[in-house]
């Protein structure tokens, strides 16, 4: 524990203990008469490797450090100072003495910096020489830093954690306590690096900040597997080069055993789900990835589980419980060797009913809760869904105006110990199908649950099934390959690295009559031996897999890296595979994640995209990385404010009617013509210019040479899904060569700019003792992107003097009114604005705050005609007059309309 006494400025000797080295920053008066500034080392005459540095402007003098009498007289650029050193052994101590004297001119203030340094810990001593003028020459002193961490996870018990869980190492503070610090003065940058060794990639090392703290999750595990962590720390270099002082702690073993994994796959069987061949291809991608769940976990945890579960409302409408009946498992949670029996032969019903999606989710917690926690299990959920939720008990979206009797997500989640210990537990995966899904509660649900989020804007089997495998992959650490190139009429080859546990493949498009073969040979050469594995039949798709360990006696270890030849017959004749029908997974040894550098993004956020590639513990460097971006051409919010006209919402079509802004948007698109808003496929759109992702130190990546590829997006000017597809191509350790590609997807919301953000005011009305005042904000980020309407959530009126008006929310057909819990209502107009009637005594004034997404816009005071600020809405009718004009035509048509 390195520490320097005394522990503040001023004193005249300090003593570092228990550091390699000491660096003092002085300040001195360097004068050409004697008494000459200077200053004294003392260190143990046994220390070995000594050295000690004066710097100065850059130039550094390298002072002896053996008895004798040393001059150096015209060192450094500038005036030139000559530098008189004695070192002599006084008992056990050797005693550095060095003056530093002007030729001929004399300098106040001249900022000087000693280092000294041995091969082991020691005692200094370091002490002020002439202090010149009562100010002290020592303005900072620093020593090694403290090192030293601490493991904490959940479920850390004896050294070990369970896989899926979060493990945080917490360094101990560098710059030590306030009684032994390794500091004086201005307190020094520290560095904290973190490495690992081990068989199982952990692309989260190594690692390096400013932070005393890091996380990562426990990957998968076939057996109980021990990693060793270490930790070094150092100051002021950042993390780009070792500092001078600098300590390292000593490694820590943690050991990573397997535990529960509990899956429940959710998907959508709402009307919209029949739509082409849809619901086929959701359910087809629900078998796949509940044959890969079954392939990389059999044999290791007996209390796996698996359940796929379906959602639709036949109420649609939002109602108090119980919840839909139709909200059922069509595959019940069963352990792996029965779901392997089941998961094929599984009947998904037909879609048919409304969009519960929140009961959906609820429905899965509840029953993966039903399970218990005594063995503390990681649980999974992955949902997939092609449209707004319209129905349920439960509400995800915070802007879905719902009764009082519905929950909110975010509440019923924790409702409850047996919901809490899952929720706690839990990693959500979301994927939208089609041009109109929630995107951003897509992405919320995701992030907010450590999961990922996908936008599917096509419906293609081959993009549903990937999505859905992808999202597996990524919740089991599986690795997708990709195949050699096509060939008709020929087997496929994939190439396989080494250390590999678990092969799985699926082949799309197959026939019943069709036979899958795999065979293997080592890396590059040589005849392949056929590989008996069975085969599962799934009507859609043929899936089979290999306990590829198991082939080398179960060490994957031992296992080296081989070509599979996956072949398929058909009446004993070859039959081609294309690319797009050949999913490939493997796992463990080798691991690419590609992650975001922030959970939430809004327009004008820089994204930094960043791929981590790990082959065991080392990083995979001289890898081509390549990006392919498909990025929203038009806004949402601005699409629906600006095209919103005359529009005015029909009645609801079953069976699966829209929610209000799903009726808009689909309403507009085919107004336009158009499948969906417009998606822009650019090139060469990073910051660099490039559509590349690089490991030279040099683009938001850290150092050079450690397996992280990074690069900046700066263009996220449009509100919306952006989706990234990622191209991996790289020679490992091994020599084998791998391709792998992923696709991720991140919501862009609106950055709300004040300046962009009017708040516009209608005349006052007087009512009675009132005066009422329309006031209406519309707001928009620094390009004048609107965040359009059905986005109340965001917006919060507060009101100063006043009070606002109260009533029930009423159909309204400028836009939707949302109750407030001040017993108001938030009218949020189609064309972009939002509105709240403000009331204050007649002869009086209020003031007016309003806050959108957490930014404060400037107040605005309402009241007496001519007090009023902003002005009316282009096309609205002033005042009271107007809103009551409005409520009796509205009581004409529904007069009119009845029967």
């Amino acid at each position: 524990m390195p520490s320097i006494s005394p522990a503040v400025l001023g004193s005249a000797v300090y003593t570092v203990t228990d550091s390699r080295g000491l660096v003092a920053d002085l300040r001195l008066d360097v004068v050409p008469t004697s008494p000459y500034a200077g200053f004294q080392v003392r260190f143990p005459a046994a220390a070995a490797g000594v050295t000690a540095t004066l710097r100065r402007g850059g130039v550094d003098l390298d002072l002896p450090v053996t008895d004798g009498t040393y001059s150096f007289p015209a060192i450094f650029t500038g005036p030139s100072r000559r530098i008189d050193v004695i070192v002599s052994t006084n008992g056990p101590e050797t005693v550095l003495d060095c003056e530093i004297r002007a030729t001929p001119t004399a300098v106040a203030d001249e900022v000087w910096s000693v280092r000294a340094r041995a091969d082991d810990p020691q005692t200094w001593q370091f002490t002020q020489v002439n202090d010149i003028g009562g100010d002290p020459t020592i303005t900072r002193l620093l020593c090694d830093p403290v090192s030293g961490f601490t493991i904490s996870a959940p479920t850390l018990s004896g050294g070990a954690v369970r896989e899926k869980d979060t493990v945080t190492l917490t360094a101990a503070a560098a710059t030590g306590t306030a009684a032994a610090p390794t500091y004086v003065g201005t307190a020094p940058t520290a560095s904290y690096r973190w490495t690992k060794t081990g068989f199982v990639p952990i692309t989260a090392f190594p690692a390096c900040s400013a932070s005393q703290t890091m996380t990562f999750a426990a990957p998968g595990v076939y057996g109980a597997r021990t990693i060793g962590i270490a930790q070094e720390v150092w100051f002021e270099t950042g993390c780009g080069t070792v500092g001078f002082l600098n300590a390292s702690a000593p490694a820590q073993n943690l050991t990573i055993a397997p535990r529960p994994q509990h899956l429940a796959l959710v998907l959508d069987r709402s009307g919209s789900m029949a739509a082409g061949s849809r619901w086929q291809h959701a359910t087809t991608a629900a078998q796949v990835m509940a044959n890969l769940f079954i392939a990389m976990r059999s044999g290791v945890e007996p209390a796996d589980r698996i359940t796929e579960l379906v959602f639709e409302d036949a109420t649609c409408s939002w109602h108090a419980l119980p919840i839909s009946p139709q909200i059922t498992p069509v595959l019940p949670l069963s352990n792996l060797a029965a779901a392997d029996g089941l998961v094929c032969g599984t009947n998904f019903g037909s879609p048919g009913a409304c969009t519960p999606i929140g009961d959906g989710l609820i429905k899965a917690i509840d029953d993966l809760g039903a399970l218990g926690v005594a063995d503390n299990p990681h649980f999974t959920i992955v949902l997939l869904t092609d449209g707004y939720e319209n129905s349920g008990t439960v509400v995800v979206d915070p802007n879905t105006v719902v009764p009082a009797a519905v929950q909110r997500y975010q509440v019923a989640r924790q409702a409850g110990i047996v919901r809490q210990n899952v929720n706690s537990r839990l990693s959500l995966y979301t994927i939208g199908v089609g041009a109109t899904v929630q995107q951003d509660v897509l992405d919320a649900l995701a992030t907010q649950a450590g999961g990922s989020y996908r936008l599917v804007a096509g419906v293609d089997e081959v993009e549903v099934v990937t999505a859905m495998t992808a999202m597996a992959s990524m919740s089991q650490a599986a690795e997708t390959r990709e195949p050699d190139p096509f060939a008709a009429n020929s087997p496929r080859v994939v190439k396989i690295e080494s250390g590999v546990n678990r092969l799985a493949v699926a082949v799309l498009g197959t026939a019943e009559g069709d036979v899958i073969e795999l065979a293997r040979r080592p890396a590059g050469s040589g005849s392949f031996t056929p590989v008996a594995a069975t085969v599962k039949k799934c009507g859609s798709h043929d899936f089979v897999w290999v306990d590829v360990a198991k082939l080398f006696g179960g060490d994957e270890t031992a296992v080296p890296a081989l070509d599979w030849q996956i072949t398929r017959r058909s009446g004993g004749t070859v039959q081609s595979i294309a690319d797009e029908h050949l999913l490939v997974f493997v796992d463990l040894f080798v691991r690419t994640d590609v992650v975001f550098d922030r959970d939430h993004y809004d327009t004008g956020d820089p994204i930094v995209l960043t791929a981590r590639l790990r082959a065991g513990d080392q990083p995979v460097t001289g890898a081509s990385v390549t990006v392919e971006l498909a990025r929203p051409g038009e806004s949402l919010g601005t699409y629906l404010a600006t095209n919103s006209g005359n529009y005015k919402p029909g009645r609801p079509q079953r069976p699966d009617p829209h929610s209000p802004k799903a009726q808009m948007l689909a309403h507009l698109l085919h107004t336009h013509d158009l499948p969906d808003l417009p998606i822009v496929t650019p090139s060469g759109f990073f910051q660099d210019g490039s559509d590349l992702l690089y490991d030279d130190g040099a683009h938001d990546d850290g150092q050079a040479d450690d397996g992280n590829y990074a690069n900046r997006y700066l263009d996220t000017d449009k509100e919306g899904t952006y989706t990234w597809r990622v191209t991996i191509e790289a020679s490992l350790p091994d020599g084998s060569d791998i391709r792998r590609v992923l696709t991720l997807s991140r919501w862009v919301g609106i950055s709300v700019a004040p300046q962009n953000s009017p708040i516009l005011t209608a005349a006052p009305i007087k009512f009675e003792t009132v005066l009422r005042t329309a006031v209406t904000v519309v707001p928009a980020d620094a390009k004048k992107e609107l965040l359009g309407p059905f986005r109340a959530g965001d917006v919060r009126f507060a009101v100063r003097d006043g009070n606002f008006q109260t009533g029930e929310a009423q159909p309204n057909p400028d836009g939707v009114e949302y109750p407030r819990t001040d017993g108001g209502v938030l009218l949020s107009r189609y064309d972009g604005g939002y509105t709240r009637i403000v009331e204050c005594p007649i002869g009086g004034s209020a003031t007016v705050t309003v806050t959108v997404k957490g930014i404060e816009l400037p107040p605005v005071v309402v009241g007496e005609p001519g007090t009023a600020g902003g002005g009316c809405l282009p096309g609205c009718l002033p005042g009271l007059v107007g809103v009551l004009l409005g409520k009796l035509l509205r009581l004409l048509r529904r007069l009119l309309r009845r029967p």
